[in-house]
């Protein structure tokens, strides 16, 4: 049986090639020896036929919107044992925010936008492909075509315990991150991967973003693109033109790139990181959501034309909750409501509600394992409803669980902008709101 891998250059040839070229760009911090326009000889994309239009805010908004538990009559009756084991997935629910689901359907035009740039059974596509393809061979980057146009890349700057990297998830999840093939003819399919998503790494380094990379698409091909890459005598400046030809070639239509943190952000090193996205961009034609806390999302604007291009498409912000707002009363009723002891109401109970604010202070993160942890306390003790020795317990627990965030949040609280609090911005950065950070460190300066 064929590989699956061995297909992906062959599967997007059609009959007939015609291609325009452009003159060479020496802009790039490597050299290129062509752009390629977009010339096509067949009008119906079928990448763009096949998908989905836009979402409303209503779609979106439904299809972010995730239970990790449904508690229906059959779930009640589950044995003791059943019933923990179920409440597990209670904090992997998730409720987007309006902007989250404007964000979504944005990113969902996002992909129809890049596989919009070239019909896969044109002329200008075959020929591009197969520079690729050379490009991949040789190992040389100044073989690789450059998009007729560059991906925008789209920053979200989040707040730990927001729930930044589970929004890339649940977005990923709905716009397709697989490799999946869309039959056009009756021997041949094309190759598609709407969103891919791939960890910063911890390392913050280039290499392991090659790493991850690597070892996402080979789950997905039966590969061994990392083992070709990685092995003792591979050359590392091969892996660029792997990562980029890869994604090109299985019209990738946006990646995200998750987790960037001040742990792992290391300018000196993470800075060869950031101009390669940068340069992603530019060859494959694929946009970027890169999805950082304020230290990493500062950190942009002393990189130049590197963090413009990462936040060419927008930089939007998503900060903990107001925990007096509607929507925050609305989500907590839905956590609440996935108890597996006692009926669904429409209410939260005050002190109840009181709990889940001291203890999340506005985090979602928490929010959910405050529940999570109310639900399996309760089972445990065959609690028919929330008593106050109940919710003092699960306090107690969250409160121990969630310890660093407790005393960011403490801190924040206090007044960490006022002169004397030392290395606050370092502390404390990933908590904080963009802007406040910023206060924060100008201070520790």
């Amino acid at each position: 049986m064929q590989n699956k891998a061995d297909n992906l250059k062959e599967a997007t040839v059609p009959s007939q090639a015609r291609v325009i070229v452009r003159a060479t760009d020496e802009s790039s911090q490597f050299s290129h020896v062509e752009t390629w326009e977009v010339s096509s000889v067949i009008d119906d994309n079928p990448l763009v036929r096949s998908y989905p239009i836009r979402p409303t805010s209503i779609e979106a908004d439904h299809g972010l919107r995730v239970d990790g538990v449904v508690a229906t009559n059959q779930a009640r009756n589950l044995s003791k044992t059943e019933k923990i084991s179920a409440l597990k997935l209670v904090d992997t629910s998730f409720y987007p925010t309006r902007l989250e689901s404007a964000l979504h359907a944005d990113i969902h035009d996002a992909v129809l936008t890049t596989w919009s740039k070239v019909n896969p059974l044109s002329a200008a596509a075959v020929a591009r492909y197969h520079q690729f393809g050379k490009a991949i061979e040789a190992g040389k980057l100044s073989l690789m075509p450059r998009a007729c146009e560059a991906g925008r890349g789209l920053t979200l700057c989040s707040v730990t315990g927001s729930s930044g990297n589970r929004l890339a998830l649940r977005s990923s999840h709905l716009l397709g991150n697989k490799l999946e093939w869309l039959p056009v003819e009756a021997d041949r399919k094309i190759p598609f991967w709407p969103a891919m998503v791939v960890q910063w790494p911890l390392c913050g380094t280039l290499e392991q973003f090659h790493a991850n990379f690597l070892a996402a698409f080979d789950a997905h091909v039966d590969g061994q693109y990392f083992l070709t890459n990685f092995r003792q005598n591979a050359k590392a400046q091969r892996r660029s033109v792997y990562v980029v030809g890869l994604a090109a070639l299985a019209n990738v239509g946006v990646l995200f790139v998750t987790g960037a943190c001040a742990a792992n952000f290391d300018y000196k090193k993470s800075i060869k990181l950031l101009s390669f996205l940068n340069e992603f961009m530019a060859s494959s034609g694929i946009s970027v959501v890169f999805v950082c806390t304020a230290p990493v999302c500062d950190q942009l604007l002393y990189t130049g034309g590197i963090g413009a291009a990462l936040m060419s498409g927008g930089i939007e912000e998503l900060n903990w909750l107001e925990i007096k707002s509607e929507f925050w009363s609305d989500i907590s009723l839905r956590y609440y409501n996935q108890s597996l002891m006692w009926k669904p109401v429409t209410r939260v109970a005050e002190d109840v509600a009181q709990a889940a604010a001291a203890c999340s202070r506005g985090s979602r993160d928490i929010l959910g394992i405050f529940y999570r942890q109310l639900h399996v306390a309760a089972v445990r003790r065959d609690a028919r409803e929330p008593s106050e020795e109940l919710l003092s317990d699960v306090k107690e627990t969250v409160k121990r669980q969630s310890r660093q965030m407790q005393f960011a949040a403490d801190e924040i609280a206090s007044g960490i902008l006022k002169k004397g609090k030392v290395n606050s911005a370092n502390l404390w950065g990933d908590f904080m709101p963009l802007d406040s950070y910023r206060a924060a460190r100008a201070l520790d300066e």
